[in-house]
């Protein structure tokens, strides 16, 4: 579900079901390393998501994840500045919640992610 208000602000609300992933860490591994699993190892997310064009140039972005097999959760902040018609200019904070790993034993998905923040320069053609 998504919502636009007139003063920008765009909400949505997300439930997914992967039918290709687990309702069990143990089996996270062998979800991601087949080719069905697309990189969810869980078979069941859900997400709030917010935008908000805080210029007509800069868009902010929130994304809040949950894995609701293992309950960890990823909080992703974007901003987003627009170069030209064709190319855009994006700062990225990943912030991960979760049981962290034991070895090599996965213990939450986003559990075993690293905090990052990213620049990246987007050129589209």
């Amino acid at each position: 579900m998504e919502h636009r208000w007139e003063n920008s602000v765009e909400a949505r609300l997300e439930l997914f079901y992967n039918g290709c992933g687990t309702g069990k860490v143990s089996n996270y591994l062998a979800v991601t390393s087949s080719k069905c699993g697309g990189g969810y190892p869980a078979d069941s997310y859900g997400a709030v998501g917010l935008n908000y064009e805080l210029t007509p140039l800069l868009l902010g972005q929130a994304l809040f994840i949950s894995n609701l097999v293992d309950q960890s959760r990823l909080a992703s902040l974007n901003a987003a500045y627009s170069l030209t018609d064709e190319s855009e200019l994006v700062f990225n904070i990943n912030l991960p919640v979760g049981k962290k790993p034991v070895g090599s034993a996965v213990k939450s998905e986003f559990g075993a992610y690293p905090v990052s923040v990213n620049l990246e320069m987007r050129v589209y053609f």
